[in-house]
């Protein structure tokens, strides 16, 4: 458990920059810790801010399960897009 804490900000921040649509920071955030995480879907998302509208993310949940027996842990977050005001 002693990466959760390293890991878990760089999870927040990489969905911070999702949330905001900023693909450069995204790409940053990642070359910065050397993708270490093996964060999965980080392509799909990084294409995801290419695409989508003008729009900003809500986070609705963000978690961490820890797999004992393993000794592993893999996070999972939920977040929701909704149009921005320059978009309409």
């Amino acid at each position: 458990r002693h990466l959760t804490g390293r890991s878990e900000a760089h999870d927040r921040n990489l969905l911070a920059h999702l949330a905001g649509l900023d693909a450069d920071r995204f790409w940053e955030e990642s070359k910065r810790e050397r993708d270490q995480y093996n964060v999965c879907g980080f392509s799909a998302l990084a294409c995801l801010m290419e695409v989508l509208p003008s729009c900003k993310g809500q986070m609705l949940d963000y978690q961490i399960w820890h797999e004992e027996a393993t000794r592993s842990a893999v996070s999972f977050a939920a977040m929701v897009f909704t149009p921005s005001h320059r978009s309409l």
